[in-house]
């Protein structure tokens, strides 16, 4: 409806609550002009790990051509060290694009 090449979405991975969240996350893709890929999907507190191949397909299906930021959180009843887990959660995202 806004019709403007300066208007886009930035897909953030950990928002998508409802339904299948990787079909919604697919329907906006084309319209993604950045991303924020969070280590786990379904909100705040989420436990259930996003599963990065099937973002990193959705992402290249879609045409996307930018940066795959990505973003940890903490786990209710898990230790949080954000450095460990953001190098973990770069090494899973890279072996991700590093497939086809």
């Amino acid at each position: 409806m806004v019709d403007s090449e300066w208007f886009g979405v930035i897909v953030d991975t950990g928002y998508f609550l409802t339904g299948d969240a990787y079909k919604e996350i697919a329907a906006v893709a084309p319209y993604a002009v950045n991303w924020q890929v969070k280590q786990h999907i379904g909100g705040k507190g989420a436990t259930r790990k996003t599963d990065l191949r099937k973002i990193v397909q959705i992402a290249r299906d879609s045409g996307y051509r930018g940066y795959l930021p990505i973003e940890t959180l903490p786990v209710p009843g898990e230790d949080y060290d954000p450095r460990a887990r953001a190098q973990q959660c770069l090494k899973e995202l890279r072996q991700a694009l590093r497939e086809e």
